[in-house]
């Protein structure tokens, strides 16, 4: 017996389908649409593409089946859905659909399920559907192995031998997470580290040097084959004065390998995190730690360009920026152990960013003092005295400079407006840093999100573009400067 309550937010289902011209066959003849565009190729090329495309409703036809035969199954009444249709679908393309609960309402008994198309690791359709069960219990299970959020807590961390590694690790721990241990040299040193995170988690031990490829490529197969993985912590690092070509092969090179083979997991889950331990020195620039701090805004940077493309689908990558940190690691680089904090301190703070994925931001720094979340990219810098965004008034007048002999707004309410409309458009959390970003870079920043943007610009600035502007203007930056000059010649 199945029933209604038995449903929590986060569980999910995948699974794979092909979608070929036998499909579109049939689909044609209920649906009646024979569009060229879907059958013939050479009319296919004629607008654009090199093949025949599938249509959208063909390709959305499985998520029928999640609603009557998975979530909730049996009793379901579909009431509705929001459908983007972000990239082409070929014939021949094998399709993995993801369908996992957002939002549960008791009182009706209405599931909300947000489902995803996926082409390895491209997102190709995004649907947002509202299901109702019609009776709080039904006999007929599941056609699919519904898998429960509360399965995804198993955790990778590597160096899980250093001071902070073992930290982690038995935090971890203590809040009921399966732990993967990774360690380069010492087995029983690891083994010592499983001992301490108790009996009342599953602890597996796995070893690999991440200088070389072959050690980084045997973890990743680990990932891989470890489909309830949901969290990565990278804390591996050689000593702070190695070579840069050492500090790039474990801090860039192999987290760059490891969140390539964890990401198919994150998006079939639609859920997961990946955290690397970063330092407050990439900020501050020591003299003498120059590698250390190239190799960490390395590895920031990559994390921030995933976190950008896939935070929308729910897989996470963050940084964690502690200060300095008490421990072996950086012992003869401390003046004395005032403003250090404890390895314990910043196990605390990774569990907090694994436990709420809602905290906006995907750069946090932590000293003594606390922690602060951002963004990590480009910030414009402000005049002696300029009042922060927030403090500048509707309506006040527009501050303006000039460049090459052109009078430009420099609004900084009319920049947050445009950044607004963006995010809202793209749909992208507020907190989305823009900076560098454009068509092709940024989640739902596609041909058809380029107009759909510059439309609504339009229509909220009260501006009009030409069609060159429309496409050419492809990068956020670009964006704002064209939009500055066209108000500015208003004036």
């Amino acid at each position: 017996m199945t029933n209604f309550q038995d449903f929590a937010v986060g569980d999910h289902i995948s699974f794979e389908r092909v979608i070929d011209l036998a499909g579109y066959r049939a689909f044609e003849s209920i649906s009646a649409d024979d569009n060229p565009l879907h059958h013939d190729e050479a009319y296919a090329r004629r607008s654009g593409y090199d093949v025949a495309v599938a249509p959208l409703h063909l390709v959305m036809a499985p998520i029928s089946a999640i609603a009557g035969t998975v979530f909730p199954g049996e009793p379901s009444l579909y009431l509705g859905h929001k459908v983007q249709a972000l990239k082409p679908v070929l014939y021949g393309d094998s399709i993995c659909y993801s369908a996992r609960i957002t939002a549960i309402n008791s009182t009706y008994r209405i599931l909300s399920i947000r489902v995803l198309g996926l082409r390895g690791v491209e997102v190709v359709l995004c649907c947002d559907m509202d299901v109702q069960a019609r009776s709080d219990e039904w006999e007929t299970p599941s056609q699919h192995a519904i898998q429960p959020a509360a399965g995804d807590k198993t955790a990778l961390i590597t160096g899980a031998s250093g001071d902070i590694g073992q930290a982690i690790s038995r935090r971890l721990a203590r809040d009921g997470w399966n732990l993967i241990l990774h360690y380069r040299k010492s087995r029983e040193a690891a083994q010592r580290i499983a001992d301490a995170c108790g009996e009342d988690c599953a602890v597996s031990l796995v070893a690999g040097d991440l200088e070389t490829a072959d050690g980084c490529d045997a973890l990743a197969s680990v990932l891989e084959k470890a489909n309830n993985l949901s969290l990565l912590v990278h804390s591996a690092s050689p000593p702070l004065d190695s070579s840069l070509e050492r500090l790039l092969a474990v801090q860039f090179r192999a987290l760059a390998t490891l969140c390539n083979a964890v990401l198919p997991s994150f998006l079939m889950r639609q859920a997961g995190t990946v955290i690397q331990i970063g330092s407050t020195a990439v900020s501050t620039s020591p003299p003498g730690w120059e590698n250390y701090v190239a190799a960490k805004n390395a590895a920031t940077g990559l994390l921030n360009g995933l976190h950008t493309s896939y935070s929308k689908w729910g897989a996470r990558f963050l940084t964690l920026a502690p200060s300095s940190v008490k421990g072996a690691y950086s012992e003869g680089y401390r003046l004395d152990d005032a403003g250090v904090l404890l390895p314990e301190e910043v196990a605390e703070t990774v569990l907090d960013m694994a436990v709420h994925p809602d905290q906006s931001g995907n750069y946090i720094e932590l000293d003594t003092q606390g922690k602060r979340v951002g963004d990590f990219g480009f910030h414009m810098p402000r005049g002696p005295g300029a009042a922060p965004v927030s403090e500048v008034a509707a309506g006040a007048p527009a501050e303006s400079h000039s460049v090459g002999g052109q009078v430009l707004v420099s609004d900084d309410a009319v920049v947050t407006q445009i950044s607004t409309i963006v995010c809202n458009v793209l749909e992208l959390a507020p907190s989305t840093s823009l900076a560098g970003a454009g068509i092709g870079t940024i989640s739902g920043w596609d041909s058809l999100g380029h107009i759909k943007m510059m439309l609504e610009l339009e229509r909220e600035l009260g501006i009009a573009f030409s069609t060159e502007e429309i496409s050419e203007t492809l990068l956020f930056d670009s964006l704002v400067a064209l939009c500055l000059t066209k108000l500015s010649s208003r004036t």
